[in-house]
């Protein structure tokens, strides 16, 4: 009788060992780092994006400052997904706030312009304020 139990003969016990092997791996799955957020890339080739102006306007909120800018396309290729990172900085030029936010147009043509605009908290601790064309 192959299936049947007989006292004194080991039984097979790979079950068991399987199940060890799947509940390590799925643990060490389970701790792995995940990686990093993926960062805006720069300007796509072909692209001359740059920063026409940068100013501040009044804003809705008097803790705010409002910030509006022009990014303007000199390259010979439309710019897809234009994306700037505005920084509030301190006297040392250490980064205080950082916002990233979407041109509008989001895809600025060759030889075209976008605008942006983004709110940030007014703060006396801010020396200048920094902006910077980024597409995704």
């Amino acid at each position: 009788m192959p299936n049947a139990f007989h006292p004194g003969r080991r039984r097979a016990t790979v079950a068991p060992r399987t199940v060890l092997l799947v509940l390590l791996a799925s643990a060490c799955a389970a701790t792995r780092d995940e990686p990093p957020a993926p960062q805006p890339a720069p300007p796509a080739a072909g692209s001359e994006l740059s920063i026409q102006s940068l100013r501040e306007e009044p804003a809705h909120d008097a803790s705010l400052v409002k910030l509006v800018g022009t990014v303007v396309n000199r390259g010979a290729e439309p710019a897809d997904r234009v994306s700037v990172r505005v920084e509030a900085r301190d006297p040392q030029g250490r980064a205080l706030t950082r916002i990233i936010v979407s041109a509008y147009p989001d895809t600025i043509v060759a030889g075209g312009a976008g605008t942006f605009e983004v709110d940030v908290p007014k703060s006396a601790a801010v020396h200048d304020y920094h902006a910077e064309v980024v597409a995704r």
